[in-house]
């Protein structure tokens, strides 16, 4: 599909991305760009890009696609600082978890020197870096891309085609669908994960780290990512994930108040709704 594909932060995601445009011969040549000199040797280490560099200027300037995989907070600086090093129509594309933020002023950024399209693979996991990156992170996963009006067609095409490549089912919305979903579907469950973790431990039984089961270690897993990741996303998404909190206040209310008020029927209607809606997710 391309003689050069960069992908800027070679991280698990950036990572996973390389393996998999080189087992699935999607380019010619994958580069990475890093933003430490150790990092340098560890991406080439696990064969996630051909060539790695500190220099962002002659890592992007033969590229056709460009991923930018950094936390959302600095995707668009990020396309700020490359525009003046691209050859004309070099696709950009990006992994961010929130778009409303980051597609309208890309695309307003590139107007006439590159073609943006919003991308968002759900695919992941609590880990970082390169060493915990694989080909196969994206199979049976969807990857949502975010046309706006303004989205060249060819382009989008290409990236469409691309996430499919690597093995990703893609669905198509608004940077407002996207967003609202999101909210809801990933930042609201991260929240809860970390506030009940907090709430666990400041209970102040003795060394209760010793008891917690599989339920504990299941329901929280995501809480051990990456707090400076996670807040970037709750400060860009701020709008949607409170809408979504006030939801998630609601029924934790109706909750406390089933236990409260003696009212066994109707939790027991919220314990089987919440199976009946969870037994639905693959």
């Amino acid at each position: 599909m391309f003689e050069q594909i960069t992908i800027i932060g070679v991280g698990l995601l950036g990572g996973s991305l390389g393996k998999a445009i080189k087992e699935k011969k999607i380019a010619r040549k994958v580069v990475g760009i890093v933003r430490r000199k150790q990092s340098i040797k560890e991406v080439l280490s696990y064969k996630a890009c051909d060539e790695v560099t500190l220099n962002i200027a002659s890592g992007v300037k033969d590229a056709d696609l460009i991923i930018i995989a950094t936390p959302v907070g600095k995707i668009v600086p990020m396309v700020e600082s490359i525009l003046p090093h691209l050859k004309p129509n070099t696709i950009i594309t990006d992994v961010g978890s929130v778009k409303e933020a980051i597609v309208d002023l890309a695309q307003e950024k590139c107007q006439g020197k590159a073609l943006f399209i919003g991308s968002h693979p759900i695919a992941g996991s609590e880990k970082r870096g390169v060493n915990a990156s694989s080909a196969d992170l994206f199979k049976n996963t969807v990857c949502i891309v975010t046309p706006t009006k303004k989205s060249d067609k060819t382009a989008l095409e290409k990236v469409i085609s691309f996430w499919k490549k690597v093995n990703a089912s893609v669905e198509i919305l608004t940077v407002k669908e996207h967003d609202k979903v999101m909210a809801a579907a990933s930042h609201l469950p991260h929240l809860i994960a970390a506030t009940l973790v907090n709430s666990v431990f400041k209970q102040k039984k003795k060394k209760i780290e010793k008891f917690v089961g599989g339920g504990f270690k299941d329901t929280t897993r995501i809480a051990s990512s990456s707090s400076k990741i996670w807040l970037d996303i709750f400060q860009s998404n701020q709008k949607e994930v409170l809408a979504s909190l006030e939801i998630f206040k609601r029924e934790i209310e109706k909750t406390i108040n089933s236990l409260k008020h003696h009212k066994w029927q109707r939790l027991n209607s919220l314990l089987k709704n919440a199976k009946t809606s969870r037994d639905k997710v693959k």
